[in-house]
């Protein structure tokens, strides 16, 4: 949802939507089990915080090289969103 707006306030200012398709998933808990306990790790919420990086993750694919340099300018400057790895 929140790319989606993002989609449609750029659209507004840029006259074009940049976003041509998005992907996202997200981590079962058993998977996030297993590797915890892989890494030998607590079964804990705060071990997940701390040890795994890719419980979330969203891929945004743009028609144009430029509207990715755009989106991830628009990204950064959000405040409810948190980037760890491009």
């Amino acid at each position: 949802t929140k790319f989606s707006i993002i989609s449609q306030e750029y659209n507004l200012i840029h006259g074009h939507n940049p976003i041509e398709h998005t992907k996202s998933r997200i981590k079962s808990f058993e998977s996030i089990v297993n590797k915890l306990a892989r890494k030998g790790c607590d079964i804990t919420t705060q071990c997940a915080k701390e040890y795994i990086h890719d419980i979330a993750g969203v891929r945004i694919i743009c028609s144009f090289i430029q509207d990715i340099y755009n989106i991830m300018d628009v990204l950064r400057q959000r405040e409810d969103l948190k980037i760890l790895e491009v």
